[in-house]
């Protein structure tokens, strides 16, 4: 079985779903600098003391370099999908 470290973990889990956010503080509330883990390591991630206007605006921001991010990503793996490049969902890797 393959297993995350809670730092992998919350790296995986910064996307544009509002949730995850919740997920990243209960994982840094695992370690013993809590929300300063989040703080240091992912800057822009909203926090619990921050104003309504403050968590609308980073996330605005956080949505566009989101979607910039992945959008040729996506684009690629539609065209792989189309041309029968990626392998069948469920086969065994390696």
């Amino acid at each position: 079985m393959s297993v995350l470290s809670i730092e992998d973990l919350a790296e995986i889990k910064k996307t544009r779903r509002l949730g995850d956010y919740d997920v990243i503080t209960a994982l840094a509330r695992i370690r013993p600098e809590g929300l300063d883990w989040i703080r240091s390591r992912f800057p822009e991630t909203p926090l619990p003391n921050a104003t309504h206007r403050d968590l609308a605006l980073r996330l605005a921001k956080l949505q566009k370099s989101d979607a910039r991010y992945w959008h040729p990503i996506l684009v690629e793996i539609r065209r792989m999908w189309q041309n029968d490049r990626l392998m069948p969902e469920g086969e065994r890797v390696g």
